[in-house]
């Protein structure tokens, strides 16, 4: 890469500052300024917000660019900007750590702390007010078991939580948060209790499930078995709500979506914890079809669970051996 100085060219720049940012600052002052130049140097390292003028610290593409590339940046961001939540779900996304340095009164909105957390267990540290939260103590123990030190008293003693906890990182327990944020926007006061039960339910049988998989990694039979187990557990969750949710349509589908992604993540990880027993690469070897996919709806009658479970059980069947000759 060629060094930057006050005599290189706009192009010249343009490629140095692709591959090392701070080489803007050795450029000359027009170039500098150019937009372009300073959006490539943000896309390599949005850390040298610190360095700008302030006025583009309040420059919401700029700033854009610089926490989309490093969320920390949000930091060297204008006051303006810290509370803009556009920018402030991306810096989030990129680093969950990033909410310490968000403003109010987007710090004090749930969402947005459980976009922190979600993404970095740790963040929770930075909203104490929220220690008390389930749900965002759930979210940031399910990212990071060690989170939990900073959960509130009563929820340390959780059993729940602690089982979480245990397992050091469990992410997919998040694909609940639509379910979660759909409940407590939920003015229903008919739809709540039922609501609540479905999602603690589908929670419980997340956790047995995954301590069934640590319990069993080493025996492909029984791995299916818990599998099987865990998606009947899932459609009794769903089932016992449904008498409240025949006519509700946009729970029906958020269910049915939040339920297929969470079976789709046990298949795969039930998958790769069977290609790892000893046998030989044969027979390691899974089918790959468009059948071990899950696209059904837990509200379609008959239940499609049995089918589901079939289909389930020819995606852990290794292809047969060839005869001998």
């Amino acid at each position: 890469m060629k060094m930057i100085n006050t005599n290189s060219t706009r192009d010249e720049v343009l490629d140095a500052v692709a591959e090392n940012a701070f080489e803007l600052f050795n450029a000359h002052l027009d170039i500098q300024a150019d937009r372009e130049i300073i959006l490539t140097a943000l896309a390599q390292n949005g850390y040298i917000l610190h360095s700008l003028p302030e006025d583009l610290k309040n420059d919401e593409e700029i700033v854009l660019a610089a926490v989309k590339q490093q969320g920390l940046a949000l930091q060297y961001a204008s006051d303006e900007l810290r509370k803009n939540e556009r920018v402030v779900l991306a810096a989030l996304a990129q680093n969950g750590m990033a909410l310490k340095f968000v403003l109010e009164p987007l710090r004090s909105k749930i969402e947005i702390v459980l976009a922190a957390v979600s993404q970095n267990g740790y963040a929770l540290q930075y909203v104490p007010e929220f220690k008390g939260n389930k749900d965002v103590v759930t979210a940031a123990v399910a990212q990071q078991g060690e989170a939990i030190e900073f959960a509130g008293e009563n929820l340390q003693k959780d059993e729940r939580l602690i089982e979480i906890s245990q397992f050091g990182s469990f992410p997919v327990l998040n694909l609940l948060l639509p379910l979660k944020e759909k409940l407590r926007n939920e003015k229903n006061p008919d739809l709540i209790p039922a609501m609540t039960t479905m999602i603690s339910s589908i929670e419980a049988a997340m956790v047995t499930c995954r301590k069934e998989f640590e319990q069993f990694e080493s025996s492909p039979e029984k791995l299916e078995s818990a599998q099987e187990t865990f998606i009947s557990s899932l459609n009794s969750a769903i089932e016992g709500a449904n008498s409240v949710l025949e006519q509700q349509t946009g729970w029906r589908k958020m269910v049915d979506d939040c339920a297929n992604r969470i079976i789709d993540f046990f298949k795969s990880a039930t998958k790769d914890l069977f290609s790892k027993k000893e046998a030989s690469p044969q027979e390691a070897e899974l089918p790959k079809t468009e059948a071990s996919k899950s696209r059904f709806s837990f509200f379609a009658n008959p239940s499609p669970v049995k089918e589901e479970v079939e289909r389930l059980q020819q995606t852990f069947t290794p292809p047969a051996e060839p005869p001998q000759a």
